[in-house]
């Protein structure tokens, strides 16, 4: 029975800073684009989409949204989208990680958590073991349901996060 309470709460929340999320959602609203998509419409339920392969500027792309992110000084939390991903290469995997190292405090402080969203398993698993290989700021949860994945980040914001907008 709590078990109800915790997803029926991780629901209220959802809707919350998503109205229109109980009705249902596009399972990418981004699909095919470009590899990389920032949406903060949201905020400070933040959506990032990763589509095929993501290049060296996609990345830079994204480290500089991150930036943008952790310089409004608020409490965001991110939805990342990785199910229609590509496995990126190794480089890209460790600026990724030295951007975190490089800003571990600034992140501790505002970012609430990450959902990332994948749907191979192998890929989940593989997340999960690199998890424990480094050390993150916030919490973040895999997750291969970006419903549910809303639901997590917008738990994670609480009740005390005002809805707000950022400058994307």
């Amino acid at each position: 029975m709590a078990n109800c309470r915790v997803k029926a709460e991780a629901s209220d929340l959802s809707t919350k800073f998503l109205p229109g999320l109980a009705s249902g959602i596009e399972p990418s609203p981004y699909p095919g684009l470009m590899p990389y998509m920032f949406d903060s419409k949201r905020a400070p339920l933040i959506y990032m989409h990763l589509h095929g392969a993501v290049t060296d500027s996609d990345l830079q792309r994204m480290l500089a949204d991150m930036d943008k992110l952790t310089a409004q000084a608020q409490s965001y939390a991110v939805v990342l989208d990785c199910r229609e991903l590509q496995v990126p290469e190794l480089a890209q995997l460790q600026r990724l990680a030295g951007w975190f190292a490089d800003n571990f405090d600034v992140s501790a402080r505002y970012h609430r958590g990450v959902v990332v969203v994948v749907d191979s398993t192998l890929i989940r698993s593989s997340l999960r073991t690199l998890m424990q290989l480094q050390r993150l700021p916030m919490p973040i949860h895999i997750l291969e349901d970006v419903e549910q994945g809303y639901a997590w980040a917008a738990s994670k914001l609480g009740a005390g996060d005002s809805h707000r907008s950022l400058s994307a």
